[in-house]
């Protein structure tokens, strides 16, 4: 725009110019896998301002789909062993990716990706009460957390119930409770699982400032399902009706989100656990 061409525009056109050159391109998606957290995903891009070009099942090649699609971004939501060869594929093709937890099985495959445009999904550190600054999670402790829920047949005949499709409890089910405490309160230094099977781990890991000691179970009854996590015998509640990937997908867009560096943490502890 000319000095000239500013002279003569009245205040409203310049407000109006302002605000046309100011605004950004509306951010599009591509999603791969249309399972259960897909509605979360859908719903989340849509709160913000997003649109979604393509959407195919997991099942489908997805390769044709990442090469073919004008989408800025790759969401991948398929099962955990295919999370790296996805990303790959669309950061060879230069998209920008967002990937359900975990993000790799390895510790090698993540550390691969530090420093690319890749996100990953660990909603609990988006939850209200714990991103409170007076919280008690500020001055960690003890911690605890038993997680023992009811999985059907459907779940064990699934890629979820494969220990290579899933990589296990940890990466299946623990990852999110390791991912919240590590993030408060820092890398363990010492751990140790003292029970592991595909139904059920026991274990702790630890620093100077905290101990945190873990359930982690698919077989309870579906009466007796618990999900109880307790910073020096105070307990919070992680459940909330809230789709906490919609202030995910804030952050990501705003610039911040989960990056590769960030999620080598959790994935580094279950590789440390297992060993």
């Amino acid at each position: 725009m000319t000095l000239e061409t500013i002279n003569n525009l009245s205040v409203s056109e310049l407000l109006a110019q302002h605000l046309i050159m100011n605004i950004k391109p509306q951010a599009t998606f591509a999603i791969i896998g249309k399972g259960f957290i897909f509605p979360k995903h859908k719903e989340a891009i849509e709160q913000n301002g997003g649109k979604i070009l393509d959407i195919i099942d997991g099942q489908d090649w997805w390769g044709n789909m990442i090469e073919k699609t004008k989408a800025e971004w790759i969401v991948i939501l398929t099962p955990n062993h295919t999370h790296k060869q996805i990303i790959d594929v669309a950061l060879k093709n230069g998209k920008k990716v967002i990937c359900e937890k975990p993000l790799t099985l390895s510790v090698k495959d993540t550390k691969e990706l530090i420093g690319k445009p890749v996100y990953t999904i660990h909603q609990l550190r988006y939850l209200p009460i714990l991103v409170d600054g007076d919280s008690p999670a500020r001055r960690p402790n003890d911690i605890k957390f038993n997680i023992s829920v009811h999985r059907g047949e459907n779940y064990f005949n699934s890629w979820k119930g494969s220990e290579y499709a899933s990589g296990g409890l940890l990466f299946n089910l623990g990852i999110h409770y390791f991912d919240l405490v590590i993030h408060y309160f820092g890398e363990p230094t010492e751990w140790k699982l003292t029970k592991y099977a595909n139904e059920r781990a026991e274990g702790y890991f630890s620093k100077e400032n905290y101990r945190c000691d873990f359930i982690l179970d698919l077989l309870a009854p579906e009466d007796k399902q618990e999900r109880s996590f307790t910073i020096n015998n105070m307990s919070y509640d992680l459940n909330t009706k809230e789709n906490l990937h919609i202030r995910v997908y804030q952050d990501i867009l705003a610039g911040n989100g989960l990056k590769p560096e960030e999620a080598l943490k959790s994935i580094k502890l279950i590789e440390q656990l297992r060993k």
